[in-house]
């Protein structure tokens, strides 16, 4: 939902919170008041979207593309899209939330063991040891793909394109 519009900035009592991107393109201003978010992109404000009540942290994913705002006053987090400046969902959480964090969730190679970016036959060999014998796959946790705590053919087999193809 779109706030009001017809000014430029926010007042000046509104901001409860404020961040802004490495870049420098991007920034954002929670509004407290208003339960608004300001999204300002490259020195304009780009949209100020109603999120929730009291609006009271902001973070940002580090490729910009994200924003999420802690909902103090309705116990919730709001999901932004940056780039589009729309919201993409609100989740409820535990009472009166006043900080949030963005974390970046490295991407699981199948069969990266060792976890160096690097699926070798070794590893491979661990893969296939784990899905004939049943056993957890706790000694190699990337060929567990779908975190079922078992290895499956498919792991193992996507477990092998990696060593032909690469991690990336």
């Amino acid at each position: 939902m779109r706030a009001p519009t017809g000014t430029s900035m926010p007042p000046r009592s509104c901001a409860n919170n404020v961040i802004g991107s490495p870049s420098g393109s991007l920034a954002a201003i929670a509004c407290g008041n208003i339960g608004s978010v300001n999204v300002i992109r490259d020195g304009d404000v780009a949209e100020s979207l109603l999120v929730g009540r009291v609006p009271q942290a902001l973070a940002l994913s580090a490729d910009e593309t994200t924003l999420c705002v802690a909902n103090s006053g309705s116990d919730s987090v709001t999901v932004l899209d940056a780039t589009a400046h729309d919201i993409v969902g609100t989740v409820p959480v535990g009472r009166v939330p006043m900080g949030i964090a963005v974390a970046e969730v490295p991407q699981i190679c199948a069969g990266d063991c060792d976890a160096d970016g690097t699926v070798r036959v070794d590893e491979v060999v661990r893969a296939v040891a784990i899905a004939l014998n049943g056993g957890p796959a706790t000694s190699c946790d990337a060929a567990d793909t779908n975190g079922d705590s078992t290895v499956t053919v498919g792991e193992v087999v996507a477990a092998v394109g990696r060593v032909v193809h690469g991690c990336e």
